[in-house]
């Protein structure tokens, strides 16, 4: 069959195009030096336990070593090392590990949190382990000046103190010079502690060696496995951890992934940070297929933003219940999947909503970009002009919603958008189909409100009336409290100062108040696994502070 000529080769091209993925999920160099330095370290071991011990030419080795130093002590640098070693032998991890774990709650990053103290317990454990199965004594022959509670190798002290440096370093500093100067620092208190030990006869230069492989490589490749910095971004301030960089190596994927998998050649892109504390969304600048100049919106999801909708559901069911059969996306790719999927429902329906471009993969599994319709000459509805007319139409939204069994569940004044006197919603990601009664009250309830601020409550009501029942009204409002309103909504209706909810509770008919609690036996079941796991984890914590001296 022939092509037509209208039809360019750029249109003709296969999207996805099949090519390796723009921004890959890889573990740097560095990370893989050190996981390749701790084998060659596992298979010494190895080796060691299959023949009985170390080989007698390393052990003839060390002790030589060992003993020429003991020889060349000096009372000045005795004087010195000695303080130190039993300084941080005995202290180290606490006076290290408890400002980490501090600053990152105080940031809020839970997640590392759990990481951190993963790490730690993970290393007392493998140090443990390894010193019973390779029962290595102190060095023979020299007097031992230091601190020591147990075998030789490999050394704890150096293991846990390289640890609590090296995982409080990559997990609380930003990455450039500030990292790498954390880096340098954190490397030359680990290797003042290794000499110091093996100096006042503590350990073997081995024993030393093999704590510092331990304590850098095991929080290196935990936090690339578990918190890499692209999907969980390290900085400085309690904001909003949503919004991920966009520059560097990202935002050249971002470029690559749109005009491959989109077809639209990427000028620009900026990141629009105060619209969404859920996703990191973009204004981006392209030329389309036909060489057009024009502008589409961006929201970039990634693993954090999962993480984040699963902790939301899962503390909200153990509070009030679970309204409505909404369950955690197994993945990220599933969460912008159902985001398009449900903007796509809506306009089907006869909803305004952005036009869909699709969905770009920018990382399997971990990082999506949904590109949207930009919606020139749009505003929130609070700075629009809230006529009549615009009532009348945010209302009728509300009522199709009703009438073919969707959801919103997230109305707030940024996702209520007026152009012209239409309105448009955006944002999704809430959306659900089949949403109980419950749930189409709330919507009613919220987009009255919203509507409110910017008119008046009997105004609003009266226009209500042309599309709701007054029992519909009452029931939004006998539902709406703290839990049903969004965020943004209740700052915005604390600072107009008017109760609008008890207004509009004045106006329609009587109607008991909406109990939210709902006691389930799966509600119960959740608690008690929620409550166990959190007093077995406080009780591992506690147990490993201990082991590591972090406790009395």
């Amino acid at each position: 069959m022939n092509t037509p000529q209208s039809v360019s080769q750029a249109q003709m091209r296969r999207r996805p195009t099949g090519e390796p993925p723009p921004l890959p999920r890889s573990i740097d160099m560095r990370t893989r030096v050190w996981v390749f330095v701790s084998t060659i370290l596992v298979l010494l071991w190895g080796l060691a336990l299959s023949t009985g011990g170390m080989p007698s030419w390393l052990v003839r080795g060390e002790t030589a070593a060992v003993e020429w130093i003991a020889e060349h002590r000096t009372a000045r640098c005795t004087s010195f090392l000695q303080p130190l070693q039993k300084f941080f032998a005995g202290y180290g991890p606490p006076l290290i590990g408890w400002p980490v774990v501090l600053t990152l709650l105080f940031f809020k990053r839970f997640r590392q949190i759990l990481v951190y103290v993963g790490v730690l317990a993970s290393l007392v454990a493998i140090v443990v382990f390894v010193q019973d199965a390779m029962v290595r004594p102190r060095p023979y022959g020299v007097e031992n000046l230091g601190r020591w509670e147990d075998f030789s190798h490999p050394s704890r002290a150096v293991a846990l103190v390289a640890g609590a440096l090296f995982g409080g370093v990559l997990l609380l500093l930003p990455t450039g010079k500030t990292l790498e100067r954390g880096r340098i620092a954190a490397g030359v208190l680990v290797a003042v502690l290794a000499v110091s030990t093996v100096y006042l006869g503590t350990a073997y230069p081995l024993d030393v060696l093999a704590g510092a492989i331990l304590g850098v490589a095991l929080p290196n490749f935990v936090c690339a496995w578990l918190v890499p910095r692209e999907a969980f971004p390290v900085t400085w301030h309690r904001g909003e951890t949503a919004h991920l960089d966009v520059g560097g190596a990202r935002g050249e994927a971002i470029r690559q992934a749109v005009a491959e998998q989109l077809g639209f050649t990427v000028l620009d892109f900026v990141p629009i940070l105060e619209q969404s504390a859920g996703s990191t969304p973009l204004k981006i600048t392209i030329l389309d297929q036909e060489g057009e100049k024009t502008r589409v919106f961006a929201k970039l999801l990634s693993t954090s933003h999962l993480q984040s909708d699963r902790s939301y559901k899962l503390v909200r069911t153990l509070l009030h219940g679970r309204f409505e059969d909404e369950r955690g996306f197994a993945s990220v790719r599933r969460l912008v999947e159902h985001e398009d999927y449900m903007s796509r429902v809506m306009s089907g329906i006869g909803v305004p909503v952005p036009r869909s471009y699709g969905v770009v993969q920018i990382t399997p599994a971990r990082e999506y970009l949904m590109v949207t319709e930009f919606l020139w000459g749009a505003s929130v509805i609070t700075e629009a002009e809230v006529t009549g007319e615009v009532l009348d139409h945010a209302l009728q939204l509300v009522r199709k919603m009703w009438d073919s069994g969707v959801a919103h569940r997230d109305f707030h004044m940024g996702n209520v958008m007026v152009r012209k006197g239409e309105v448009f919603l955006i944002d999704m990601s809430f959306a659900e189909m089949r949403p109980s009664a419950w749930r189409q009250a709330v919507d009613l309830g919220n987009m009255m409100l919203i509507l409110a601020l910017r008119r008046d409550a009997p105004t609003v009501y009266e226009h209500a009336l042309k599309y709701f029942a007054p029992e519909d009204i009452a029931e939004a409002f006998a539902a709406m409290r703290g839990l049903t309103i969004p965020r943004r909504l209740r700052e915005k209706l604390r600072l107009d100062g008017r109760d609008l909810v008890a207004e509009f509770r004045g106006l329609a008919p009587p109607r008991a108040r909406i109990r939210i609690q709902r006691w389930t036996w799966r509600r119960l079941a959740l608690i008690v696994v929620v409550v166990s796991a959190a007093i077995l984890s406080t009780s591992l914590i506690i147990g490993y502070f201990r082991v590591a001296d972090l406790l009395p």
